[in-house]
């Protein structure tokens, strides 16, 4: 069965191909300016069979303030202008894995929202080459 299957990277005037995945899952449709996709074609059909995004999805880290100007609140105004700038972009979201609870309380504050699975990573640059003394 695998013969009568094509795998290929969708060029965006594709990306209908695979709407009804998002359709069925109740989930919003790609944006091809932020996503990569990869689709598995029925040869005999055309239909995709499998899909898998690659997403370019901002993350908002490393958050790093001098010892001596925290607690003072600097975070807000950098985060109002982050927000401000990101929605006038027309970014569709924006992750963060704060490690420390400051930076927890911060991402609370700033409306993001806990969520309650796993996050998984690969690195294909050596983060600690990049961050010897490790994030924040």
């Amino acid at each position: 069965m695998m013969d009568k299957i094509r795998v290929k990277i969708l060029e965006p005037d594709e990306f209908y191909l695979v709407d009804h995945f998002f359709d069925d899952e109740g989930v919003p449709r790609l944006d091809p300016n932020f996503s990569k996709v990869i689709a598995a074609l029925d040869i005999e059909t055309g239909k995709a069979v499998g899909v898998m995004c690659l997403q370019m999805v901002l993350h908002a880290e490393p958050i790093i303030i001098e010892p001596a100007y925290r607690k003072m609140g600097l975070w807000e105004p950098m985060a109002k202008m982050a927000d401000g700038y990101l929605q006038a972009s027309g970014v569709v979201g924006l992750y963060a894995q704060p490690l420390h609870e400051s930076t927890k309380h911060m991402c609370r504050e700033m409306g993001f929202e806990e969520m309650p699975h796993s996050l998984f990573s690969k690195a294909y640059v050596d983060l600690k080459k990049l961050f010897p003394d490790g994030p924040e």
